[in-house]
């Protein structure tokens, strides 16, 4: 089978190998910034013993404005060995601020997704939103706290024949620090 598709398989993979990674932004520091970025990576592998190859893609949009950040990235990861699939990966995460004027209150929110063949994850999501206060806010010390609900649901496979799910609601409290030396 993995002759059949050789042809396929290079193509993709070349493709893949020539890895592209592009930004744009805006002209002005005082304007909207965007940032785009994509990259891939495939490594094929052939051995009198067997062989094996794996894509990786992943993709990032993120815009910052004075008040306002929002982050997102993508990712997917497929393999296979001897004919077997061995990764069938995806991943999915963003998250977003807006802060008020001066700097100090802000609120947030996030979300992630993850499906993974190899780490046995049917559906795995996380996502919440709350409110932070930065305490301290100077050029070289910063330290907040924020506060939020986050909700999360997991379905994974304990076994061949079972599957273990879970639901739930849980506070997020958080401190966050950072300083500058």
């Amino acid at each position: 089978m993995f002759a059949i598709n050789r042809k396929k398989i290079i193509a993709g993979c070349l493709v893949a190998c020539c890895c592209w990674t592009g930004s744009a932004s805006a002209q002005f520091s005082d304007s909207v910034h965007h940032n785009a970025g994509f990259s891939a990576t495939a490594i094929m592998n052939q051995t009198a013993g067997g062989n094996s190859f794996v894509l990786n893609n992943n993709l990032k949009f993120n815009i910052s404005k004075k008040n306002k950040y929002f982050n997102s990235s993508a990712g997917w990861v497929y393999g296979r060995q001897n004919g077997q699939l061995t990764n069938n990966d995806v991943n999915a995460v963003m998250d977003f601020e807006l802060f008020t004027r001066p700097k100090r209150l802000y609120y947030w929110s996030l979300a992630a997704y993850d499906k993974s063949y190899s780490l046995r994850i049917n559906d795995r999501f996380q996502g919440g939103a709350g409110a932070g206060y930065k305490i301290v806010n100077t050029k070289t010390a910063e330290i907040g706290i924020s506060d939020g609900i986050l909700y999360e649901f997991s379905n994974v496979r304990d076994t061949a024949a079972k599957n273990d799910n879970y639901e739930t609601f849980r506070n997020s409290l958080r401190v966050k620090f950072h300083f500058l030396f």
